[in-house]
């Protein structure tokens, strides 16, 4: 097992967090702000365990290096960056780590968070797995963190991690190295430790679904990788999220606006003539597959983010 340690000082003004991977000179720190981290709520539709907010924490740094320091190791883990999971298929995974220069010892590491792990998911996971591969060149190793207990239907066929002992491992040979899956019930047995091991908090934090630190149990709460966890979720609601649904409010706007002025128009043809009205028609046709289509759109952009 490899060994990453997150060290902590607290003071007046908040905590000092220390990241420190073995084999890597360079630590890492963050400093957190308690009193503001205690008072901040996520918006229930951002709450952890949430599909946006999921992909973006599992994207952060911080949570790139848990993850990929669990299954690559010390050495290499400072090697590995966020790539692209859009798929020639036209489907999206949530998070792609690959090494910076692709070798066949380093391994890309497909990372999902699923609301329910059942046999459609696997089915797709195959799909996104097969797409890294030929992306890549090399299997890459699946980590599913599982908000809710996995259905019978793929648990039947888990077996214990001897690498990883809060995960289980699903049947991969040969479209990926490993395949690991964490969820409440392979975590169960960990999650009274104190420090958590910081992958069982990465999974206790989406399962938990809690829109404040404070709604954790008081352990829970003093956790160091639980607290870097809701400070990561503070950063990207304030930054990425603030600005996303800026733009969908935009975007929406835009076609409202839009829809308006074909309406306008639909309307001024209307009160036409019958001799003008015939002349027309194409024009009253293309108006209303406008109104429909700006519409749908509208209705597309505005549930785009949240499902």
């Amino acid at each position: 097992m490899y060994q990453l340690s997150i060290h902590f000082h607290i003071d007046s003004f908040g905590v000092l967090f220390l990241f420190r991977i073995k084999g890597d000179s360079r630590p890492k720190y963050l400093f957190v702000n308690t009193t503001t981290l205690n008072a901040f709520i996520l918006p229930f539709e951002h709450r952890s365990g949430a599909d946006l907010m999921s992909k973006l924490i599992l994207r952060h740094p911080p949570v790139r290096n848990i993850i990929c320091f669990n299954n690559i190791g010390s050495e290499t883990c400072s090697q590995y960056v966020d790539r692209s999971t859009e798929w020639p298929s036209g489907r999206c995974s949530d998070v792609l780590f690959a090494p910076i220069e692709v070798t066949i010892s380093l391994p890309s590491v497909l990372v999902e968070a699923r609301n329910t792990i059942d046999l459609k998911f696997i089915q797709r996971t195959i799909e996104y797995s097969l797409a890294v591969i030929k992306e890549h060149g090399i299997s890459p190793i699946i980590v599913v963190f599982g908000i809710h207990p996995t259905k019978p239907s793929v648990a039947n066929d888990l077996v214990q991690s001897d690498q990883i002992p809060y995960a289980k491992e699903y049947p991969c040979k040969p479209w990926a190295k490993s395949f690991y899956i964490l969820d409440p019930i392979t975590i169960s047995s960990h999650v009274h430790e104190q420090p958590l091991k910081p992958l069982v908090a990465v999974e206790h934090f989406l399962h938990k679904q809690k829109r404040t630190l404070l709604g954790m149990d008081s352990k829970k709460r003093a956790d160091e990788t639980i607290q870097l966890l809701y400070t990561i979720a503070k950063q990207i609601f304030e930054n990425d999220i603030t600005l996303e649904e800026r733009t969908i409010d935009v975007l929406l706007n835009v076609c409202e606006q839009t829809q308006k002025q074909f309406h306008k128009i639909k309307e001024a043809l209307e009160i036409e003539n019958l001799e003008e009205l015939k002349k027309k028609k194409t024009h009253k046709r293309v108006c209303r597959r406008q109104i429909y289509v700006f519409g749908d759109m509208q209705n597309k952009v505005s549930t785009h983010i949240f499902t």
